[in-house]
């Protein structure tokens, strides 16, 4: 018996369902297919690139961090 997953346009075969978790755990590539088409059924497609740039009226104040995060303000060492 096979297993056949289609993936947007692509038809991928594979001998057992361990081969299709293995390919999970192992494969970026495929992991990225999987994401991408959940995300395009599921959230949308894609239009257009979101540009990205740094914005310099955006301080990392404005995005805290939780105590005990690495770079938290509110780390602390107590003995």
């Amino acid at each position: 018996q096979k297993y056949i997953l289609t993936i947007e346009d692509e038809t991928m075969e594979f001998d057992t369902v361990n081969a299709i978790k293995d390919a999970l755990t192992d494969d970026d590539n495929f992991q990225t297919k999987i994401y991408s088409a959940l995300i395009s059924k599921y959230i949308g497609p894609l239009d257009d690139e979101v540009p990205m740039s740094e914005d310099d009226s955006v301080s990392d104040t404005d995005f805290p961090t939780f105590s005990g995060e690495a770079g938290s303000e509110n780390d602390s060492v107590s003995d």
